[in-house]
């Protein structure tokens, strides 16, 4: 099982960062198909978001809005816990 995170950081702001599960997946494959539309409609909506790959070589998003000093990470990870 897998789950597609976002993890929020306020770069102005001394608050903590907000993290919120948006979905699990049974398999890496599938959820990378869902970060992958979500890469593509930030794009297409005006947000300065990239494709990455981490240490593992797994993908990840990178998404910086233009009207806001946030930046918006997502991540497709190994669920540990899931009821």
């Amino acid at each position: 099982m897998f789950s597609l995170l976002q993890i929020i950081l306020s770069l102005n702001l001394s608050q903590p960062p907000t993290v919120n599960i948006i979905s699990h997946f049974n398999s890496l494959e599938v959820c990378e198909i869902k970060l992958e539309q979500t890469l593509k409609r930030n794009i297409d909506g005006g947000n300065n978001a990239k494709l990455l790959l981490d240490n593992d070589n797994n993908k990840y998003i990178k998404i910086e809005f233009n009207n806001d000093d946030s930046v918006s990470y997502w991540f497709c990870k190994e669920t540990i816990f899931y009821k």
